[in-house]
Order: C-alpha cells, then sequence, then structure tokens
C-alpha cells in the first residue's frame, strides 16, 4: 500500500505545479528560455544546449522517482507470492525429501525411516504445522497416497472440534498426522516385540561396545521409561555388558550415559591390549 500512496504523491504534486503557472508565466518562460538560448549559441555554440540539459533536469528527477515506485511496488508483490503455500511445498520439493509408499507387507521399519527423515528435514526449514502436513503427505504415494486421500477429511474434522470445544491441550494437526500415520503403520504388536528386543538386549561375545551402543539405541525409544530417564537409561546399559567390562567399570562412579559409554569403550581397548 505505501508505494502506491508514494506514487500517487508524486504525480499529484506535478499536476499542483503545472496548474500554478499562470498562461502569463508559462509564455515569459518560453520567451526567456528561447532568448537565453540564442543569446549564447554564437558565442559557444554549446551553452544553450547546456542550459536546456538543466530544465529538463527536474522532470528527469521525477521520472526517476516514479520508475522507483513502480519497482518498489512490484517487490512487495513478489515478496507477497513468495509466501504463498505453493512456493513452501516447491521449497521443499527442492531439498529432495523421501517418499513413501506404504505398500502392504513391508517392514515397518521403512515407514519409521521415512517419518524420521521428514520430520528431522521440515523441522530444519520451520514449517509451520499445517505446512509440514502439506509437505509430508505430498510425499505419499500409491497406497499410502489413497490411504491419506480417506484420512485427510477426518484429520481435518477432529482438529476442528477440538478447536470449537475449546480444549486446554488441542493436538496440532502435524501431531494428529503423526499420530494417525503411526497407527497405520507402526503395528501395536510391531512396536511390543522391539521393546521386548530392548528388554532383552545384551552384549554377546562377538559384539563390540560400539555395536551394543547402536543397537541399544536402536530400540531404546521403544522403551519411553528408559528413554525419558537418564539415571535408567545408564543403569540398563552397564548392566547388559559383558561380565568383564561389568567387573571393571564397578568400582567407578558414573554420572551420565556418556561417560558410561566412554568409561565402557577405554575398558574394551585395555582389556584388547592385554589379551
Amino acid at each position: 500500500m505505501l508505494p502506491f500512496i508514494s506514487f500517487q504523491m508524486v504525480t499529484t504534486r506535478r499536476q499542483r505545479n503545472q496548474a500554478l503557472v499562470t498562461p502569463n508565466q508559462r509564455n515569459e518562460s518560453v520567451e526567456d528560455s528561447r532568448n537565453r538560448h540564442y543569446g549564447h549559441i554564437g558565442s559557444s555554440g554549446i551553452r544553450g544546449e547546456d542550459q536546456e540539459m538543466e530544465s529538463a533536469a527536474p522532470e528527469g528527477r521525477l521520472d526517476r522517482m516514479e520508475r522507483v515506485m513502480e519497482n518498489l511496488m512490484t517487490y512487495v508483490t513478489r515478496g507477497e507470492s513468495a509466501r504463498q503455500p505453493d512456493n513452501v511445498l516447491e521449497q521443499y520439493r527442492r531439498q529432495r525429501p523421501p517418499t513413501f509408499k506404504g505398500k502392504p507387507g513391508d517392514d515397518p521399519s521403512i515407514a519409521e525411516y521415512w517419518l524420521e527423515q521428514t520430520e528431522k528435514l521440515l523441522r530444519h526449514l520451520q514449517y509451520n504445522d499445517q505446512d509440514k502436513v502439506n509437505c509430508a503427505t505430498f510425499m505419499l504415494e500409491e497406497e499410502a497416497g489413497r490411504w491419506w486421500q480417506t484420512m485427510e477429511r477426518t484429520l481435518q474434522q477432529t482438529c476442528s472440534r477440538q478447536e470449537s470445544e475449546d480444549d486446554e491441550t488441542p493436538i496440532t494437526v502435524w501431531e494428529a498426522f503423526k499420530k494417525a500415520f503411526n497407527a497405520k503403520y507402526f503395528p501395536v504388536s510391531w512396536r511390543q516385540e522391539k521393546s521386548w528386543e530392548f528388554m532383552n538386549l545384551k552384549q554377546t561375545g562377538e559384539m563390540s561396545v560400539t555395536q551394543y551402543d547402536t543397537k541399544f539405541n536402536q530400540l531404546i525409544k521403544y522403551v519411553p521409561m528408559y528413554n525419558a530417564d537418564e539415571w535408567q537409561k545408564e543403569q540398563k546399559f552397564l548392566s547388559e555388558l559383558r561380565i568383564e567390562l561389568q567387573q571393571a567399570l564397578s568400582t567407578w562412579t558414573v554420572d551420565s550415559y556418556e561417560e558410561a559409554l566412554n568409561k565402557a569403550l577405554t575398558t574394551e581397548k585395555n582389556l584388547l591390549r592385554v589379551l
């Protein structure tokens, strides 16, 4: 709105100045200009042209100001269009996000990986919740795309109902999408299986501390009790190390999971040197 007003001010000012000049003043001005031009052209041949350029300078400055106003209006218009949803989606697609097809019988870890990578990218781009859903669901193909077509309306109705009921802690549209996606592609039986796998995880004779740590952190997210409590996480990790490592670490005080891991790695390296 500001560029338009400024352009109007420039145009109006020019018209007002022209209107204030009387016919006699306009004739006198033309006659004076003619006398100045022909009075000096004989001596220099150039001076008259210079004076004409000087008299035209204010007009040229006004034209330049008009062009600046037009360019500013174009810039503002572009800024508004850059924030449209289509451009958000285009920016997201340029990042080459992964697609998900949701084929029946696929390992649930494929869906898990897709959601993890998608959420990581969306968090980096700092999109709002609605843009997150729009971008993520655009990458759903085949069976997953058809599932979303049937689920989208239900999801929108759920979020709208919560808003109308003035829920103190309403679930966001992005959280609602993740909940529906997990319910579809992460069966309860599969989650329970991963939970039991974590509870039974031990460092076997051929497993290094690094390999044990990798598997430990892959599975702990299925058991929130351990994942949310640093002390329980640390104790669980230490209790499932090989017996010789447990004995070597039993006399040490450990205050965090990272410290437990570092001491286990150091102890393992020392034991390998002895052997």
